[in-house]
């Protein structure tokens, strides 16, 4: 009997240690109470580079504009005494996507920085021409990649921009994207989010701009292929090659298309076939990639290569495709 009391209360010992009580999970720093974790709060992990952070959220009621407001419920490291606990606190927002509001434990609600730092800064795209340098170097005031990402493609998107601007534009989110788009926030946190939130928007913006020459289209394409979804990939390809002076070479552009899901290499070879001028060696790789595709998008591409390809490169492939794939193709209907 006093065994089976004893391993009882070691049972519950051990529960408390691991931050389980009575199904209700609980955080304890060595000589502090224990902080009970209600059942609808969630975790928030922030890396600072050298450690994790580690903060517990509770939602409580829609705020301003919508904006959802967090009670902070504990945090490791805690707000040092003595100190402002909304500054303290301040890398908790690296973790969160705004807009969200932190209820702090001093009672004060604070809302998520980045809006209102971003709007600040975009102030600087309104002078002409537009103060990008402003912009870059307001960066590291940033928490979320996907603010740097919205300011960014806003500053690709201005008018008027200076050759030099441009210059930067393209170097921050390409050569130096580490240390500017993707560089630390406050207090040296690293950016929170995905890094293709940062980085997909402004890529997009400046392959679009009428004035990108090849040598950028080049470092935006190579910036592209380390992005990890096919189509983002194929977002920033087909915005390269549908801008007016399509600043992108055919053999690139195929080169690319051949790491794409199906339904993006199928979009990307129809642009191909209609924007880009072909060599009879560029247009013999397009209907290589082509026939990688099931037949009816093989056959739309095809089609759509009638006149730039040989005519007996275009009968061998379609002469590989079922009826009525094979009439399609060599009859040069390129519709949906």
């Amino acid at each position: 009997m006093r065994a089976g009391v004893a391993s009882l209360l070691v049972g519950v010992l051990l529960g408390v240690l691991l931050g389980v009580v009575g199904g209700c999970a609980v955080a304890a720093r060595p000589g502090e109470d224990l902080v009970v974790r209600p059942p609808t709060a969630f975790d928030v992990w922030v890396h600072d580079g050298q450690r994790a952070r580690r903060a517990i959220v509770d939602p409580e009621a829609a705020g301003p504009e919508g904006a959802e407001v967090l009670r902070l419920v504990w945090s490791d490291p805690p707000p040092r005494e003595g100190r402002d606990p909304g500054r303290e606190l301040r890398w908790v927002f690296a973790g969160l996507e705004p807009p969200v509001s932190l209820r702090l434990p001093d009672g004060r609600t604070v809302a998520h920085p980045d809006p209102e730092t971003a709007s600040a800064l975009a102030a600087a795209l309104l002078v002409s021409p537009p103060d990008v340098d402003g912009v870059l170097a307001g960066l590291s005031r940033l928490h979320r990649c996907s603010t740097r990402g919205a300011l960014l493609a806003q500053a690709a998107a201005a008018e008027g921009l200076h050759p030099t601007s441009l210059q930067a534009l393209v170097g921050a989110v390409t050569v130096h994207r580490a240390h500017v788009a993707l560089g630390p926030g406050p207090d040296a946190i690293p950016v929170g989010g995905e890094v293709a939130h940062a980085l997909v928007p402004p890529l997009r913006a400046l392959a679009a701009r009428p004035e990108l020459g090849p040598a950028e289209g080049k470092a935006l394409l190579a910036a592209s292929r380390e992005l990890p979804r096919s189509a983002d990939r194929a977002a920033v390809l087909l915005a390269l090659i549908g801008a007016p002076l399509a600043p992108v070479d055919a053999d690139d552009a195929l080169t690319a298309a051949a790491g794409l899901e199906p339904a993006e290499r199928r979009q990307l070879l129809l642009e191909v076939a209609a924007r880009l001028p072909l060599t009879p060696a560029q247009a013999g790789r397009a209907i290589d990639a082509a026939t990688t595709l099931r037949q009816e998008w093989t056959a739309e591409v095809l089609a759509a290569l009638a006149g730039k390809a040989d005519p007996a490169a275009l009968r061998r492939a379609a002469g590989r495709l079922d009826e009525p794939h094979r009439t399609r193709a060599l009859g040069g209907d390129a519709g949906g």
